[in-house]
């Protein structure tokens, strides 16, 4: 994992490095989308420099990751931070990301530039010294002019201290030893030296990636004024918006579109409920696919599956060879990755742009139009009707839907899939949306529909779930059993009964423990056949919400709240804030009124419609707030009983308890209809182990018994091969309870490959495990394995001995 990112800026803005072209001149002036040409040269150097850093933070939010930025860093300052650096890191992999903007480019000897101390002269740094300093794993970015010679020298310069310095360390060390253990010559030079014990780690510098600009003899593209200078830095950082304004600089209704509609995309890169967290999601999607099916399958895993930070860069390297392939320019990389810039799936993102930049600029348009509803705001605020005119219900002239799905990508990769299903098998190749499907398991609203096509997928037999597996399908599947949706738990365990027929070994995941959600408070999964509606992106937020206002009762029509009136003085500044107040101030009272006028007589007493609800209904527990602070009517309610208790003297038990019986009315009473909020408990959320999925499966008594019997399967699969922790976890789970429960079932029963599978399983429960045996013992009159076989196999019982007839 990657746990430094050291970022060395060779900028050197306001002076043109020799041999390179002008930057004063260039059309693209920005540098990891910020103006160095606003400010002095040195503030500037550190705004790019933050910038970048703020770009790496939003990959890993909550990561411990340090980062160290250099600015115009004299070559000691290099080596410094360089070697500090992975002395802290120790085996953990480096990022080291080099900007040489304002730098020569790197020489043929295998050299970049950095300054010196005084600032005036460019002192080469050499990359075998580099290579020294920051050792292995590391992770190199080249921005730079002709990048790709530096990764020339880089193997070269491998070599050279691979042969040179380590395996002369190592001769001469087998020298001076004795008795060193026999090796055979087919090992490795590493194997041979971990074999003899070599103190000295083999050196796999071939291990460490490189990602460069630029192939050799090219120059940065720096003509397009709606893009960066640093085109390839922008697209592996902020891969969205790069390829957002790439993408509007090369459109033809590029003028339909406002200014500044990148910076108007609403949501989080992290939240996919959003409309930037969804373009993201579709993004990493989408490059996943390009990336399956255009290199090897170990490539694929060692680059996109293993580590974050890893597979990050590169989903954005091939954005970076798009983008920068427009300006006859070739991003290269170690290891190398062939040229997926015609991929055919860049089509599809194009279009997924388009819809999100055509929803944005219809959001700005409402925005417009809400501003122009409320106009004259100044005005109205000074009049005395303006807290009514808050409260007008203003949603049939704002008929913009927040929800409106704007995207069907999912859905339309979904429909793909099923179509290549039905009329394009194929085994030779795997289906180009199966990296899309596994995307979409993330999402809860095709998750259903998802997990049957992929169990369908999985049917077509080992090479299915060969690809399957190489695409990334295990974890996901994996994490689906902590679920308690019942749409999934059939093709979730069809699935899972097809993974451990071919990988039997997988069956030791099933016996980690992970957490039951049915134990925590979800929202309730969708009904069949329905699917659940994305969220919106979060709103604004009042104090006091009119739903919890009226819970009991509904408001009258000229109290009605709109939300969106609200939100809207919120997004304006504030200005109606007070307003705000005195609208729900008004509610409030409202509400205290017409509780006390509806739910009590003139006795003060409760109707007897409200006495049956409150015997039926548990009082909520409300906490009381100090007496320094209750107001003076709850002070002498609360003083009452109390006086009465010492003047009762000694009391029994019984009486006490009504006191405090009548107290709790009392202040029930004294709470307005609809304010008292439900006392919540709080669920903690139970540990189980992962096979408990299916043991809940096979004795459920909702689920058909024919559906149950991929559940046995899994569950007889466990114990194969006398596998003692299978048997051990079974017995204690109620696993033979549950199985004789279903063969006295005549409804089971009538199922022979359940009844089979059952019989299995409890068959090699019982080998050589005692106490599976002595439970059979216990349940002797419900089964009988014997009589129980010969329903489902070839051969029938004559009578109760062992002859038989076949």
């Amino acid at each position: 994992y990657s746990v430094i990112r050291i970022s060395i800026m060779c900028l050197h803005l306001g002076v043109d490095p020799p041999e390179a072209p002008s930057r004063k001149d260039a059309p693209a002036r920005l540098l990891s989308w910020v103006d160095p040409y606003k400010c002095g040269a040195h503030k500037a150097a550190i705004e790019v420099g933050l910038s970048t850093q703020r770009a790496y933070e939003k990959w890993q939010p909550k990561s411990k990751t340090r980062y160290k930025i250099c600015t115009d860093p004299p070559i000691d300052d290099v080596r410094k931070i360089a070697t500090n650096l992975r002395r802290i890191s120790r085996n953990d992999r480096v990022l080291f990301h080099y900007n040489g903007h304002g730098v020569p480019k790197p020489t043929d000897n295998g050299e970049i530039w950095v300054f010196n101390k005084s600032f005036t002269q460019y002192i080469p740094l050499s990359i075998f010294d580099l290579q020294g300093w920051l050792d292995y794993p590391t992770i190199y970015i080249w921005e730079t002019h002709s990048a790709e010679m530096i990764l020339h020298n880089y193997r070269r310069l491998e070599k050279i201290r691979k042969c040179c310095s380590w395996q002369s360390r190592f001769d001469r060390w087998q020298e001076e030893q004795r008795n060193l253990p026999p090796i055979s010559s087919k090992m490795t030079d590493a194997d041979q030296a971990e074999a003899l014990g070599f103190p000295e780690k083999y050196p796999r510098y071939n291990d460490c990636i490189h990602l460069a600009a630029c192939s050799a003899g090219q120059w940065l593209p720096m003509s397009n004024p709606h893009l960066p200078a640093d085109l390839f830095t922008s697209c592996l950082t902020t891969p969205i918006r790069t390829s957002l304004a790439f993408h509007l600089s090369h459109s033809e209704h590029r003028d339909e579109y406002p200014e500044n509609i990148l910076n108007m995309i609403p949501g989080n890169l992290a939240e996919r409920r959003t409309v930037l967290g969804e373009l993201n999601w579709i993004f990493t999607a989408i490059t996943d696919t390009i990336a399956f099916t255009s290199i090897d399958r170990d490539s694929f895993q060692k680059l996109f599956r293993q580590d974050l930070l890893l597979a990050t860069l590169f989903r954005s390297f091939l954005l970076a060879q798009r983008v920068m392939s427009k300006f006859d320019v070739l991003p290269v990389s170690q290891p190398a990755l062939k040229d997926t810039s015609r991929h055919d799936s860049w089509r599809c993102w194009d279009q997924t742009m388009d819809m999100v930049l055509d929803y944005c600029r219809e959001l700005m348009y409402v925005k417009e139009s809400e501003r122009a509803l409320f106009c004259g705001r100044d005005v109205i605020n000074r009049s005395g009707v303006f807290p009514f005119l808050v409260l007008i219900d203003f949603e049939h002239v704002l008929t913009f839907n927040e929800t409106h799905q704007y995207n069907t990508f999912f859905t339309e990769q979904l429909q793909a899939f099923e179509l290549w299903l039905d009329y394009g098998v194929d085994e030779g190749t795997p289906p180009l949306q199966l990296p899309m499907v596994l995307q979409v398991l993330l999402s809860q609203a095709h998750r259903v529909r998802a997990l049957r096509l992929l169990a369908r997928f999985l049917d077509f037999g080992r090479w299915a779930i060969g690809y399957s597996f190489a695409v990334g399908i295990f974890p996901y599947v994996l994490k689906l059993l902590q679920s308690n949706i019942s749409d999934l738990k059939i093709s979730l365990a069809f699935i899972w009964a097809k993974i451990l027929a071919v990988d039997p070994s997988c069956q030791m995941e099933l016996f980690n423990e992970c957490f039951d959600e049915s134990a925590s408070t979800t929202a309730s999964p969708a009904q069949p056949g329905q699917q659940q509606q994305p969220q919106a992106p979060p709103q604004p937020s009042v104090a006091l919400k009119p739903s919890a206002m009226f819970a009991n009762h509904p408001p009258p029509p000229q109290l009605t709240m709109d939300k969106r009136a609200l939100t809207i003085g919120q997004q304006t500044g504030g200005r109606f804030q007070n307003n705000q107040n005195q609208a729900l101030d008004m509610q409030l009272q409202y509400a205290q009124q017409h509780a006390h006028q509806r739910h009590m007589d003139p006795a003060g007493q409760h109707s007897p419609t409200q006495q049956s609800k409150l015997q039926h209904q548990p009082a909520p527990q409300q906490q009381q707030p100090p007496p320094a602070q209750q107001p003076p009517q709850q002070q002498q309610q609360q003083q009452q009983p109390q006086q009465q208790q010492q003047q009762q003297g000694q009391q029994g038990q019984q009486g006490q308890q009504q006191q405090q019986q009548q107290q709790q009315s009392q202040q029930q009473q004294n709470q307005p209809g609809g304010i008292m909020k439900p006392a919540t408990q709080t669920q903690e959320k139970k540990t189980m182990l992962r096979f408990q999925y299916f043991l809940q499966l096979l004795g459920d008594p909702d689920i058909k018994p024919k559906q149950k019997t991929v559940a046995a399967f899994v569950l007889a699969q466990l114990t194969s091969n006398n596998f003692r922790l299978a048997q051990k976890e079974l017995t204690n789970k109620g696993y033979m309870g549950i199985c004789t429960e279903l063969m006295v079932d005549d409804t089971a029963r009538s199922v022979k490959l359940l009844k089979l599978w059952i019989l299995i399983g409890l068959g090699r429960l019982w080998s050589d495990y005692d106490q599976a045996r002595w439970q059979v013992m216990i349940r002797q009159k419900y089964v009988q394995p014997p009589y129980s076989l010969s329903e489902v196999c070839f051969e029938t019982h004559l009578d109760r001995t062992n002859t038989h007839q076949q």
